[in-house]
């Protein structure tokens, strides 16, 4: 067993082609390259019983040899991915449970049982780029994977990279997503490709959220574990929205982005005083001129408001076809002088 430590950068394919030379003259490191296509296969049984309890089975090929591995929910913060992971070479693309020697499986499930009702739900594909070097104080395996998840109807994209730690600290990875960001665009990725295949098997939407805008809520912990936790919250529900955005495209999730950033802003500076902390100011005060960047949205959701057909409005505006065409095109001009999907 091995805890796997990584930060899921969300990019669009032309990084593939910009990583080679942020390595070499932007970051000047020296690396190790490997470039492979790899082949995975997700099972669970029809009810999915793994994933209700926090937990994937993938068998992955490459190059004739296979592997299969169980990975457990573990956490996500801001993009850092911290989850157990067990894994057992195996001779084909067949899982067998029973070779999990070392993982606890729940006590009233028979792993013989479990192993004869799995099927595969769904596949991922995809070219892996594979760089390792040294950063800070840290070891690093940079990887960009370009590909596809498949169910037996749907496909979906894979295009992100993944900054795994092979050994040191975690601050490494973030310092190193910084320096990224100067030539290769992303988001902040919360979704690994189990979840996001299980999503396309559903065939459902991303749930919609709300965020509890509380800055203290009932703990025994001290201030700052009281912080990191609404910090987390607020985080997580920030690349939600983002996904949701842009995958689903709805509207309604620009608004909540921008919310999101005044309630960081709040937590930041309260928490700030609180702790006489001046690093923790700063940062609210970084907050506040990103917020006003998009005061913008506020637009926004008030005219998906109005044209929206499950509205206070929509029964009065729906005889004037001319203020709705109106309203629609406000609308999409602001979409377009603003550009969300770029912006995150």
């Amino acid at each position: 067993m091995a805890d796997e430590i990584e930060l899921k950068l969300l990019v669009s394919p032309e990084a593939g082609k910009l990583i080679p030379a942020c390595l070499t003259e932007q970051l000047q490191v020296t690396y190790t390259h490997e470039s492979c296509q790899l082949y995975n296969s997700y099972y669970d049984t029809p009810e999915q019983y793994l994933r209700k309890h926090g937990m994937a089975c993938r068998v992955r090929g490459k190059d004739g040899v296979f592997e299969q591995t169980i990975k457990t929910k573990g956490k996500v913060i801001g993009g850092l991915h911290q989850r157990p992971e067990y894994n057992v070479a195996i001779a084909d693309n067949s899982p067998n449970l029973s070779l999990f020697t070392d993982f606890a499986w729940p006590a009233e499930q028979s792993v013989t049982e479990l192993q004869d009702q799995l099927v595969c739900l769904f596949d991922t594909t995809f070219e892996r780029d594979v760089y390792t070097f040294h950063y800070g104080n840290s070891e690093i395996e940079l990887v960009f994977d370009n590909g596809a998840i498949e169910t037996a109807k749907e496909q979906a994209p894979i295009c992100e990279i993944e900054l795994e730690l092979m050994s040191g600290r975690a601050g490494d990875l973030l310092d190193l997503a910084q320096q990224l960001l100067k030539s290769v665009n992303f988001r902040l990725g919360e979704q690994s490709k189990a979840q996001r295949g299980y999503r396309l098997v559903e065939g459902s939407p991303m749930a919609r959220l709300v965020l509890e805008e509380r800055v203290v809520k009932q703990s025994d912990g001290s201030v700052e574990q009281l912080l990191c936790e609404c910090l987390q919250s607020a985080l997580g529900y920030w690349q939600h929205c983002e996904q949701v955005l842009i995958e689903e495209q709805k509207l309604r999730e620009v608004y909540a982005i921008a919310k999101t950033m005044e309630f960081l802003q709040f937590v930041l500076q309260q928490f700030g005083t609180t702790l006489n902390c001046p690093s923790l100011l700063r940062a609210s005060e970084q907050f506040s001129i990103l917020a006003q960047q998009w005061q913008w949205s506020e637009q926004v959701d008030a005219l998906r408001e109005l044209r929206s057909k499950r509205g206070a409005f929509r029964k009065k505006l729906a005889a004037n076809e001319l203020l709705l065409r109106e309203l629609k095109t406000a609308l999409a001009g602001l979409m377009d002088q603003h550009q969300p999907e770029q912006l995150v």
